[in-house]
């Protein structure tokens, strides 16, 4: 007998949620209904209402058009509808640094096409106030010892750099089984 009340009570709730966007003149106004509604299951159900019935709604054309992307046009060739700018144009090449240069720099640039290893020589090592080692590439890149692992990497030794979890880096040689983790500097 409960299992009946509570069913007919869910089935009330659940057709009253269901009759509130089915009121309204446009889609925009449905979900600013189903906004306002405090219980969180009885939001949810209104709107799947809406979903279910979006033909129901006027205004559903607006919302959903999306302009049309402009032609590509050639820098050679003047379009009538996209005025020409004066300003010089940069090279591709020294507006985007090389995915190389980049490696390790991803959490400051926010880049998406990263390499997982590099290769390098170390060109010299220098120690810093704590007393961790300072590895200078041939790259140019600067990377700084972050853990107190050992490892023996001498100058003019080629060693690799190796993306970690979690944003971490490790360097090591190809003829050794260990590895530090590092940190990039530069």
């Amino acid at each position: 007998m409960k299992n009946i009340k509570s069913a007919l009570m869910s089935l009330v709730v659940v057709s009253a949620s269901l009759s509130l966007p089915a009121q309204a003149e446009s889609i925009s106004q449905a979900l600013k209904k189903c906004g306002q509604v405090q219980n969180s299951l009885k939001r949810l159900v209104c709107y799947d209402g809406i979903v279910n019935d979006l033909n129901k709604y006027g205004g559903l054309d607006e919302l959903m058009s999306v302009p049309a992307p402009l032609p590509a046009t050639s820098a050679n060739t003047p379009s009538a509808s996209v005025p020409q700018t004066s300003a010089p144009q940069q090279p591709a090449v020294s507006a985007s640094p090389s995915r190389n240069q980049d490696f390790g720099m991803e959490q400051r640039n926010l880049r998406d096409d990263t390499e997982d290893k590099i290769y390098a020589t170390v060109v010299s090592i220098k120690k810093d106030a704590r007393k961790k080692r300072l590895f200078t590439l041939d790259n140019g890149h600067v990377w700084r010892e972050a853990d107190g692992s050992s490892l023996s990497i001498k100058e003019n030794d080629v060693i690799y750099v190796e993306r970690g979890a979690i944003g971490s880096f490790h360097m090591s040689k190809d003829s050794v089984n260990r590895r530090i983790r590092v940190s990039r500097v530069k």
